[in-house]
This record gives structure tokens, C-alpha cells and sequence, in this order.
């Protein structure tokens, strides 16, 4: 179940059905017009909020779907799963563009670069990952990290900040 809120007064407008377990993470797309959810259903749902209805469901993973995020471009969507992979898929008619794998663990978080050129996945596997996302590629691995680490510095959201992913293609990191 989904709830939109207006945040000009502070109301709830709509409730959202339609995953047969529990939400595990929801994205917007930068206009507001929709909403992707992951579940522990093992599915992705595209909702159009304005209408507050389900357009579709997408099917792949093979455990919960536990990180979404979506690409400035309205267009793309990414998503982890305990499954140990990320799906790229094609926000307007749910197609799976790439199955990247690598990760050796269930995947926790994922972020996209302002650019929408690059994502970053963190895992329990103690790796924080780069990938290409025009290619459809792993670009670089970094390792070391204790998932708790990965885990706060992905809730901080340093990683995605504009000032640490530059067009330069270096990466900052804590």
C-alpha cells in the first residue's frame, strides 16, 4: 500500500493497492506525474499519482525488490534485489533494458548521478559498485566497506550529491 500526501496542507489524497507483500521502496519521477514501488513481492509497480491508479507491474527479480531509483530523464528505471542484482528497465512500458550483476550479496541501496549516466549499488557484500548505465556495464568496484557503512552513506545520500558525482567521472567518497 502507497499513501500520497498533498505537503501544501498536509492531507492525505490517495491510497494506493496493488503489491501482494509489503512496500520496500518507492522513487518519483523529478515531474511528480509517477511513482515506481519495490516489494518484497518480488515486483516493481509504475503508479500515475495524478490519477492514483496502477499502470503496470513489472516482473524479474527473484527475491524482494528492495531499492528503486529513477533517472533524471523520466525514462529509466533501476532496481536492487536480495536477489544480488540491478535491473535497468524502461519506464514507459516496463521492458528490462539490462540485468546487471556482480554483487555477490543481496543488494541494499542504489543511486543514480545527476547526469543519469551512472549508478552506484551498495551491497552486503562489503562493495560499493559503478555502473555504466548507457552501456549497461560494471565501470569499478570498490572494496572494504562493512555494509552499515554503505547503508549510511547511501541514507545520507552523499554519494548522489551533484558537488561528489561530477561530469569528471570521479567519486568522492567518506
Amino acid at each position: 500500500m502507497l499513501k500520497v500526501w498533498d505537503l501544501r496542507n498536509g492531507t492525505q489524497v490517495k491510497t494506493l493497492f496493488g503489491h501482494k507483500e509489503s512496500v520496500e521502496a518507492v522513487a518519483l519521477t523529478s515531474d511528480g506525474q509517477f511513482a515506481v514501488s519495490g516489494s518484497r513481492d518480488n515486483s516493481l509497480k509504475v503508479w500515475d499519482l495524478k490519477l492514483g491508479k496502477e499502470l503496470r507491474t513489472i516482473r524479474g527479480h527473484r527475491d524482494r525488490v528492495v531499492t528503486v531509483a529513477i533517472a533524471p530523464d523520466n525514462q529509466t528505471i533501476i532496481s536492487g534485489s536480495w536477489d544480488g542484482t540491478l535491473k535497468i528497465w524502461n519506464l514507459s512500458n516496463g521492458e528490462e533494458l539490462y540485468t546487471l550483476t556482480g554483487h555477490t550479496d543481496l543488494v541494499e541501496t542504489v543511486v543514480i548521478s545527476p547526469d543519469g549516466g551512472w549508478a552506484i549499488s551498495g551491497s552486503k557484500d562489503a562493495t560499493i559498485r559503478i555502473w555504466n548505465l548507457r552501456e549497461g556495464i560494471q565501470q569499478q568496484v570498490l572494496k572494504g566497506h562493512r555494509a552499515l557503512e554503505i547503508e549510511d552513506v547511501f541514507q545520507k545520500q552523499l554519494l548522489c550529491a551533484p558537488h561528489l558525482i561530477s561530469r569528471t567521472d570521479y567519486l568522492v567518497s567518506v
